[in-house]
């Protein structure tokens, strides 16, 4: 895309000014499921939006990956899902620093081939908003 064209994008959807902060999902809308849970009632999450789920352990500080509904949900035709099912199909969680301009994030998210970050704090803390 031409130089010219591309500023003229960027300042029409000003994607230069606006962070992953801007558009993220604040902590308490997050999908969870917590492993210590009953495994009874994992299924009933699995069969409603969101296709990823955040997994943790105990408390939502303690994440253990992210779950790719379609991985499991061959568990519920046949075996139990248990908790021991779900940490095998974890993916690793990508966190990503508050203030990161969406623009490079986006790009990030193109080149790495992701589609779920997680901001966080200086600390490393998730992000409240």
């Amino acid at each position: 895309m031409p130089r010219e064209h591309h500023r003229i994008l960027m300042n029409m959807l000003e994607l230069e000014d606006i962070t992953v902060d801007d558009v993220m999902t604040p902590r308490n809308q997050i999908e969870a499921i917590d492993i210590e849970d009953d495994p009874s009632g994992y299924a009933s999450r699995f069969h409603q939006p969101p296709h990823r789920l955040i997994v943790q352990q105990g408390s939502p500080d303690t994440l253990l990956g992210v779950l790719h509904v379609r991985r499991v949900l061959h568990a519920l035709t046949g075996d139990e899902l248990n908790p021991e099912t779900l940490k095998e199909n974890l993916e690793a969680p990508y966190f990503v620093p508050a203030g990161t301009p969406l623009f490079t994030q986006l790009r990030n998210f193109q080149r790495g081939r992701r589609r779920l970050a997680l901001v966080v704090d200086e600390y490393g803390e998730l992000q409240v908003w």
